[in-house]
């Protein structure tokens, strides 16, 4: 079995965008509901689908209004698992790394979250859901500082890139290429681009052709292991 160093054998991930395509499943309902034609290569940004939504219809007056339609149980029980994803989650598993998750999820979703990864991903030991207290950055951050993981993968650039400023160096971030993350809006407002060659927050995979290059994840994270491994001794 492969060896990991004190806490840093915990691998987090995100759920929405991440470990289920959810927004495909999303795009669809908006489909059906406001009768439009949009794909997933429409979502320019991570605020697009709540901004469409309260654009088409009134009767979402608030971002929150938008996201319990968007993000309601009936659409995210029909979310499957994003391509390669199974396969990577089971091979760091049989690895030794622990994997978490960390959602935005509300905690009255748990169940169906439990549900969905019982099904698709049995290894995960533990779900760390949004808290009535938190918005979605506190819920990650309050995750990663709890569990200290070695490395965290999300779809959300700007998140992932203001994350990184408040926890440990000894964790890592991989952002999945998405069409909604080419461009990270950080807090001061400034452009900045996420690279497939950034020492600590790196990009992975290519949106256009859906292929997540899961392989080369799973090589970058056995190679950041064996590196902190190394530097234990």
């Amino acid at each position: 079995m492969f060896k990991t160093v004190g806490a840093h054998n915990v691998i987090m991930f995100d759920e929405d965008g991440t470990c289920v395509d959810t927004q495909q499943v999303v795009i669809g309902t908006m489909n059906r509901e406001f009768n439009t034609n949009y794909t997933v290569a429409d979502a320019s940004s991570y605020d697009w689908f709540v901004k469409t939504v309260m654009s088409l219809d009134k009767e979402y007056k608030t971002p929150e209004d938008a996201r319990k339609f968007l993000f309601n149980e009936n659409v995210i029980r029909k979310a499957l698992p994003t391509l390669g994803i199974q396969r990577l989650v089971t091979e760091l598993h049989h690895l030794g790394f622990q994997i978490v998750k960390a959602t935005a999820r509300s905690e009255t979703q748990r169940e169906v979250t439990l549900e969905s990864n019982e099904m698709y991903f049995p290894e995960v030991s533990q779900i760390f859901m949004r808290q009535p207290q938190h918005n979605k950055f506190d819920a990650k951050l309050h995750a990663i500082q709890t569990k200290r993981p070695l490395v965290f993968i999300d779809d959300d650039a700007d998140l992932l890139y203001n994350l990184q400023r408040f926890v440990s160096e000894e964790t890592f971030f991989i952002l999945i290429d998405r069409p909604w993350n080419q461009v990270v809006r950080s807090t001061g407002g400034k452009k900045v681009f996420v690279t497939r060659d950034d020492e600590r927050l790196r990009r992975f995979g290519f949106f256009k052709e859906d292929n997540h290059e899961w392989g080369k994840v799973y090589a970058w994270i056995t190679k950041l292991s064996a590196q902190q491994a190394q530097q234990a001794k």
